[in-house]
């Protein structure tokens, strides 16, 4: 859910959306502003890495498993 400190922000936002909406180019992005990146990656490497076939390499794991650079 969207939400607005002010009335004129909700309008100016309300208004955007209906010029994308007739122009034909408004997408739906809840699902993407709803996934974190680790969710996205995990699932890229179900649906799309699995597909591909690198020099014999292949996609395992999860993203949330991989290693993040340390603090020095």
């Amino acid at each position: 859910m969207k939400t607005f400190d002010r009335k004129g922000q909700a309008q100016t936002w309300a208004k955007q959306l209906e010029v994308e909406m007739e122009r034909g180019v408004w997408q739906d992005r809840s699902e993407a502003e709803q996934t974190a990146l680790a969710e996205a990656l995990d699932r890229y490497g179900r649906e799309v890495s699995s597909l591909k076939k690198v020099a014999g390499l292949s996609y395992t794991g999860s993203a949330r498993s991989k290693r993040t650079p340390s603090a020095s």
